[in-house]
């Protein structure tokens, strides 16, 4: 029987890691001090799993500029679509609740 593989699971410090993001150890150090957020929710413990490629994993924007500088923002893309994940999204205010809407409640459109 021919089927899906099984997702992977890992430790959330060793995804960043292996997304090529920061070391495990800066990964530690971050997910501890609450600048991850894994599947919308602020994650304190570095081990907690992460199932890729299904998880959303979001970090503060605290070193944007190293992450869009080369060579590591190809290689981040790179390590990304090898885990199977076909677009990576910036938002540049970071997340906040209900920014979705903002497009909504901003436009002159009546709806």
């Amino acid at each position: 029987m021919i089927g899906k593989a099984p997702a992977r699971q890992i430790g959330l410090a060793r995804a960043l890691s292996k997304l090529g993001f920061c070391s495990r150890s800066q990964a530690v150090e971050l997910i501890r001090d609450g600048h991850v957020r894994l599947n919308g929710r602020v994650v304190r413990n570095p081990e907690s799993p992460v199932h890729l490629p299904q998880a959303r994993i979001e970090v503060d924007g605290w070193d944007l500029p190293r992450l869009l500088a080369e060579p590591l923002r190809t290689d981040l893309i790179r390590h990304l679509k090898q885990l199977g994940y076909t677009y990576v999204t910036l938002d540049l205010q970071g997340f906040r609740s209900g920014s979705v809407n903002e497009t909504i409640v901003n436009s002159k459109k009546p709806l």
